[in-house]
Order: C-alpha cells, then structure tokens, then sequence
C-alpha cells in the first residue's frame, strides 16, 4: 500500500511519543519511504494544524489521510 507513494508522517520528538517511535520503525522495517514532519518544530506545527487533528503520529498517503499508529500498523 505504501510503496512508491508518498508518505508523510507527523510527529513530535518533544515531549517523545512513542507511537511516533514505533511507527518510524515499522516504516523502516518495512523499507517504506517516508516524509518525517516534527511538529515540536513550528513550520511544521503550523501546518499540521490546518488538518485540525489532535494526535500524532498522523500518516498521509498521496495526501489523503490514513490514521495514526494503530491504523497503519494493520495495513503495514
């Protein structure tokens, strides 16, 4: 599902979150490219904010929105 698409993950480094560790790790089990956007840095926090979502990580495929860890860890 995502090979050869574009992938973009928000996360955030501070404070840590783990889903955001562990789905860094299943995508890189998985070779899967990815797009990482920390959102503890405030570009990317702005830009994040215009999806209104209030958890991370959040995962795009070809810009449409796909969940966050627990989602994406049964289509992985």
């Amino acid at each position: 599902m995502f090979n050869n698409k574009s992938v973009v993950v928000y996360g955030r480094s501070t404070p840590p979150c783990g889903f955001c560790t562990d789905l860094k790790k299943l995508f890189d089990s998985k070779n899967v490219s990815y797009e990482y956007k920390d959102i503890s840095d405030e570009e990317d926090y702005m830009e994040y904010c215009k999806y209104r979502l209030k958890t991370v990580p959040a995962v795009f495929v070809e810009g449409e929105f796909i969940g966050g860890f627990s989602e994406v860890s049964k289509l992985a």
